[in-house]
């Protein structure tokens, strides 16, 4: 419900991004378009057809401008929805993760590179030719640019952390740490402040059903975990950085960012049992969470 509760989100998009109040921005792969939709009133505000299939989508705030990689395509399309106008660029390869700095949108294509595109120029501005991890599949950066760091979600085997720091010198961007966390990792989490790194992994990664709060620039470094039950999921802060979202099959979770206890429980209600509520989401405002099926 409204005022700090949950709103049950349980159509086919393919990727949501939470404004503040009951405004969130989807990806709808039912016409290939990217909508501002308001959930309190099931109404779709702004809409912009695109030229292909959405998948993920990464958020510019800073400039009101998303982001939405194309499934099975070398092109994102760069969209400004109060605009009601998008721009396509072309990649070397096909993006199938994203994640936003003040300057600069890292895109990682699997087994192949890492992208990086000036947001002001939209110029593509360099890549990594060779990912140390070729099953990465996910990517999370720095506000401030200095690093980003990628892992591998869904593996049987153990899910590897790899961090990568700006080097001045050679003007790229060098691996600088390795690490290693559980297995069926499902979502990759970077605090507000930069400082946690999470890997919400199906079978916790911690002792027992947890998820260890890992020093995002010291990987052997861990700050305690939060105890979560069993086949944590999602994973989402809440922009002050006080609260931490997850979920599991049936339930979301708030816990404490710095206690790692359980504050809330909200029961999911699924109109499909089959499927997983993998990603949640806090509002802009932090005032509500989202959970919602993976569907890329």
């Amino acid at each position: 419900g409204k005022g700090g509760g949950v709103i049950q989100v349980g159509v086919a998009w393919s990727d949501v991004v939470p404004l503040s109040g009951s405004l969130i921005v989807v990806g709808d792969m039912s016409n290939n378009s990217l909508k501002l939709m308001d959930v309190d009133t099931n109404s779709t505000l702004i809409q912009v057809l695109l030229n292909g299939r959405p998948g993920k989508i990464a958020a510019d705030m800073d400039n009101s401008v998303f982001y939405v990689m194309l499934q099975s395509s070398n092109n994102v399309a760069r969209v400004n929805l109060l605009a009601r106008s998008v721009r396509y660029l072309h990649l070397p390869c096909v993006a199938q993760a994203a994640s936003m700095s003040k300057d600069t949108l890292f895109l990682l294509c699997p087994g192949i590179s890492v992208v990086y595109v000036d947001k002001c120029t939209l110029n593509v501005m360099s890549h990594t030719s060779t990912v140390y991890d070729p099953a990465a599949n996910t990517i999370v950066a720095s506000y401030d640019s200095k690093y980003f760091i990628t892992g591998d979600l869904y593996s049987s085997t153990s899910s590897a952390l790899n961090r990568y720091e700006w080097d001045g010198g050679k003007e790229s961007y060098q691996l600088n740490e390795k690490g290693i966390t559980s297995s069926n990792g499902n979502t990759l989490v970077l605090s507000p402040d930069n400082k946690h790194v999470l890997m919400v992994a199906g079978g916790g990664n911690g002792n027992g059903y947890s998820i260890s709060d890992i020093n995002a620039m010291n990987f052997t470094d861990q700050y305690g975990a939060f105890v979560t039950g069993a086949y944590p999921l999602g994973g989402f802060y809440s922009p002050d950085q006080t609260k931490f979202a997850t979920s599991n099959y049936d339930t979301i979770l708030i816990l404490d960012a710095t206690r790692y206890n359980v504050v809330n429980k909200y029961p999911i209600v699924k109109s499909d049992p089959y499927f997983q509520m993998i990603s949640v989401r806090y509002s802009l405002d932090g005032a509500r969470v989202y959970s919602y099926p993976l569907r890329t």
